[in-house]
């Protein structure tokens, strides 16, 4: 008997490393110099810029095998590329920090400020959360996003994300990740960003074959357990 449960745990060990493993899931997506964060067509509590641009560049469980289950850390790391705020009018190129000349959300004083910009219309960053650190500036053509539900409404609070790789928990109803560009003009806007985004893959699930093979083995030990006595 000491034999077979021996043997019997070997098999169980083998069914079980033939499920589906949980991987972690990754993609490399393009962000565009006039990608907005979010739409303001369905964000009407989040206005901010001309209305110009494009859509958000998403990132969702169908282009990139993330799980967004509420709870899971989603990673956002610049890789590389520039964007510039218009280079017909004189504007040049930034990475992810955002134009380092041009501060948009700063702490002046005794509290935090949001600078309009030339449209008279506010950044995106007006909606982030204030960092507790109040040596740091948001600047113009930055890195942004938001996690959102399937019909694009904001799900949390959108955040500045920049240079650094940021590892942030997916909210509750949140069923994508947006990404975008810090501005307030982005008709004329140009360049881009790789962005790569990583996360956990699908919650493993057992086959169905491996599920039939481990009950018929349950139920053999059974049998024998009942011989014996």
């Amino acid at each position: 008997m000491k034999r077979f449960l021996i043997v019997f745990c070997g098999i169980v060990c083998v069914l079980l490393m033939g499920m589906s493993p949980l991987l972690a899931a990754q993609v490399d997506v393009n962000v565009d110099g006039v990608d907005r964060p979010w739409l303001q067509s369905v964000n009407s509590s989040y206005n901010y810029g001309d209305g110009s641009g494009a859509a958000p560049t998403i990132v969702a469980y169908s282009n990139s095998g993330i799980s967004f289950a509420a709870g899971n850390m989603i990673t956002i790391d610049y890789l590389s590329g520039t964007t510039s705020a218009g280079p017909s009018v004189g504007f040049g190129y930034f990475d992810a920090n955002g134009n380092t000349t041009y501060p948009v959300k700063y702490y002046s004083g005794s509290a935090w400020v949001d600078a309009p910009g030339t449209s008279g219309n506010y950044f995106p960053t007006k909606y982030s959360a204030s960092p507790a650190n109040t040596a740091v500036v948001y600047y113009l053509n930055a890195l942004v996003g938001t996690f959102a539900d399937p019909s694009g409404v904001i799900v949390g609070t959108p955040f500045f994300i920049g240079n650094d790789p940021l590892s942030i928990a997916v909210p509750t109803g949140a069923t994508r990740l947006q990404l975008g560009i810090n501005d307030d003009i982005f008709g004329d806007n140009a360049g881009a960003f790789v962005v790569r985004v990583s996360g956990a893959g699908p919650t493993p699930t057992p086959e169905p074959a491996t599920m039939l093979l481990l009950g018929l083995g349950l139920l053999g030990l059974t049998g024998i357990r009942r011989k014996m006595k």
